[in-house]
């Protein structure tokens, strides 16, 4: 569960790109491993602008960028110091964590 928010900052990227990818290749189909679709959208953006939509893609791929990564903010803090009794503070060493045990406090 520690590593699962670090998963999840890593993946924002990755799941902003998915987003990306599927509607292009639904609106356009759009497939990035052919060089001649690259060069369709070199065009239009020489042109002066995109494919009528693509902006809307982009807008869609950074909500989900940022709604990814404040999941894993929103988990991250959830899961960072959690104590069953006691407070943390200068006198405490760790209050009474979780894994704590007798001799360790």
């Amino acid at each position: 569960m520690i590593v699962l928010h670090r998963l999840l900052f890593l993946a924002a990227p990755g799941a902003a790109l998915a987003v990306l990818w599927v509607w292009w290749r639904a609106a356009w189909g759009f497939d990035p491993a052919r060089p001649d679709h690259w060069l369709w959208l070199w065009r239009w953006f020489a042109a002066g602008g995109l494919p009528a939509g693509m902006d809307r893609s982009f807008a869609a791929a950074g909500g989900v960028f940022v709604a990814v990564f404040a999941f894993a903010a929103w988990l991250a803090g959830r899961i960072g110091a959690r104590t069953v009794a006691g407070e943390h503070g200068e006198g405490t060493l760790h209050g009474s964590a979780r894994w704590a045990r007798r001799a360790d406090a």
